[in-house]
Order: C-alpha cells, then sequence, then structure tokens
C-alpha cells in the first residue's frame, strides 16, 4: 500500500491536476456558496485521469487540494466571488493530524479572505468503525469548523446517520430523486431529521428542473448544484 501511495503521489506531482469551483444556489438562482472539485476535464489522458480517481479514492489527493486552496484563495478572483467554499476531505483524513491542523489554517486563511470554510465529509468507507473518525469529526467541531455530509443515501439507508444524529454536521448533501418513490423517501427524510442539521439540504446532481424538482421539500433545502445551474468554473 505505501508503495502505492508513493506512486500516486509521483504521478499526481508530474500530472497536469487542476481544479474548478461549482456553484451552489438558492431556490431564486442566487449563489449562495461554491464547492472546490478536481477539473477531471483537464486530464491529458484516461490513464492521468485514473490517477485522480485512485488518488480521491485513498484520500491521497486531499493534501495536493490543501495544497492548491493554499495557494490560490488570496488571488484566484472565481474564488473570491463566494461567501462559502465547501472542500473536501476523506473520511480516512480525519485519523491524520497534520491533514486535520491543516484545515484549521485553511479556516483561519478564508476568514481573513472573508470566506467561510465548510469542510465536507465524503461517503467513502474506508475506515468502518475505527474511533479516529469520531474523533476527527470532534475534533474540527470543537473548533468551529462547518461540516457537511456528502452523498447521504436517503434511499436505503446511511452508515453514518448515528453521526448526523449526534449534531456533527451543518449541511447535508443527497442526490436529486429519480423517480417518485424516491422524492417522497427524500422529503420523509427531511421532514424527520431536519432537527439534526443546522444550515439545511444540498440537492446534488440536478440537471433538469422537471416536476419532480418542483416537488422537493424546499423549506429545508439550503441549496442546489448539478450541470443544470453550473458544470464547474476553472480557476
Amino acid at each position: 500500500m505505501q508503495e502505492l501511495h508513493l506512486s500516486l503521489n509521483s504521478k499526481l506531482h508530474t500530472s497536469n491536476l487542476n481544479y474548478k469551483v461549482q456553484k451552489i444556489v438558492d431556490i431564486n438562482n442566487k449563489v449562495v456558496a461554491g464547492e472546490l472539485l478536481v477539473d477531471f476535464s483537464r486530464a491529458e489522458s484516461n490513464l492521468e485521469l485514473q490517477t485522480y480517481l485512485n488518488a480521491i479514492n485513498l484520500g491521497i489527493i486531499t493534501q495536493f487540494s490543501l495544497d492548491f486552496a493554499f495557494n490560490n484563495i488570496t488571488n484566484a478572483t472565481n474564488l473570491n466571488k463566494f461567501s462559502t467554499l465547501f472542500f473536501n476531505l476523506e473520511r480516512n483524513n480525519l485519523c491524520d493530524v497534520r491533514i486535520l491542523s491543516q484545515i484549521l489554517e485553511l479556516n483561519l486563511v478564508c476568514s481573513l479572505n472573508g470566506l467561510e470554510l465548510v469542510v465536507e465529509i465524503t461517503e467513502r468507507d474506508k475506515c468502518g468503525k475505527c474511533c479516529n473518525v469520531i474523533k476527527g469529526l470532534t475534533f474540527l467541531k470543537e473548533r468551529g469548523i462547518k461540516l457537511a455530509l456528502d452523498d447521504y443515501d436517503y434511499v436505503f439507508g446511511d452508515f453514518r446517520y448515528n453521526e448526523l444524529k449526534l449534531g456533527y454536521y451543518d449541511y447535508v448533501k443527497v442526490d436529486m430523486s429519480k423517480n417518485k418513490l424516491e422524492l417522497d423517501l427524500l422529503r420523509n427524510f427531511a421532514f424527520e431529521n431536519n432537527k439534526y442539521f443546522k444550515k439545511g439540504i444540498i440537492v446534488e446532481r440536478i440537471e433538469t428542473l422537471d416536476e419532480l424538482y418542483k416537488n422537493l421539500p424546499h423549506q429545508y433545502i439550503y441549496g442546489y448544484q448539478g450541470f443544470f445551474f453550473c458544470k464547474g468554473i476553472s480557476i
């Protein structure tokens, strides 16, 4: 595993790794936040694209994302136009003291530049029931870091439900409903659990404003995200 990590690090350092920001908007299409994302469209080959995906899956990409954020927040005008910035953190980064310390530094840099940082904890479960996950969440929460829960599964249930009930998360991100059954499940989830997240739900992967969109539980929704609103702004 160590050899794989070293190999991926080496490939990332010599790759064309770039980032973009995708808008998050409210019901009136006003921009309320942006999410920093790897710009897969700028990969120069399928092999380079696979390197990015592997690095994300293993949590290696986080250090590169942090470096990029530190280097660009004060200068990149495409970042400065947002009041809130969502930054992805893998669950297996929550035991990394070095990464967590840099998150605190990034929060300070964001604050000094008029940005509110939200750390978005991804759904990839590399750690199982390791106690360091909760320790990491507690470390960030106790220091005032806003947290978001990414890709919550409201259809089949989610292994992070207890974390949600414990009040760690300010935002919960969910995929856009694909049919009426999923829409009903989302409405039920929002109604029964809105007391656990302080800001609200963010609905992702919205590509059209169809009947399903019109019937979303908008009163519980903080923001909307997807290609319909924005494919990403290169930095």
